[in-house]
């Protein structure tokens, strides 16, 4: 008997989403380099220039990681190199509307969680938001380490 699968999530098709705090930090940085430059001559907000300016660049770096990472991804599942589980969801513990602990789940001995306030290029899309992860049903994970990358459900 073939399976068929019904794609949830894929983070090939997902693409970043993250651009528009990469695109904001970027702008940071710009009004704060331009701030310091028109304020060389008042010591406080000399000081609160180059402040604004490290916050935003390390701001930046971690944009810049996040995508990277999303990249890393993309060519993991793009090459077929990550993990792959198949099998029955099981402890499933959904978000509670508080965002703590965050949902969670095993499929065959591996445990998954996430969580909507939670930064992630995989896979976060929880109940509490409408999210298909429910006890027992059947799954195909694609994944690296706790980030799913592609979430198919059996139909």
């Amino acid at each position: 008997m073939n399976k068929e699968y019904l794609v949830v999530f894929d983070i090939i098709d997902e693409g970043y989403k993250y651009y528009s705090s990469f695109v904001f930090d970027s702008l940071m940085i710009i009004a704060a380099i331009l701030f310091l430059f028109m304020s060389r001559k008042w010591k406080p907000f000399l000081i609160i220039g180059i402040a604004c300016v490290l916050v935003f660049i390390l701001a930046l770096f971690s944009d810049l990681t996040m995508f990277m990472e999303h990249n890393t991804f993309k060519n993991l599942l793009k090459s077929g190199k990550c993990e792959v589980v198949e099998g029955k969801v099981s402890q499933f513990q959904p978000m509670p509307e508080g965002g703590h602990p965050m949902e969670s789940f095993s499929v065959n001995s591996i445990k998954f969680s996430y969580s909507d306030f939670i930064d992630t290029n995989g896979f976060n899309n929880t109940t509490l938001r409408g999210g298909p992860m429910k006890e027992g049903i059947l799954v195909r994970i694609h994944h690296s380490g706790n980030n799913i990358l592609k979430l198919e459900i059996i139909k």
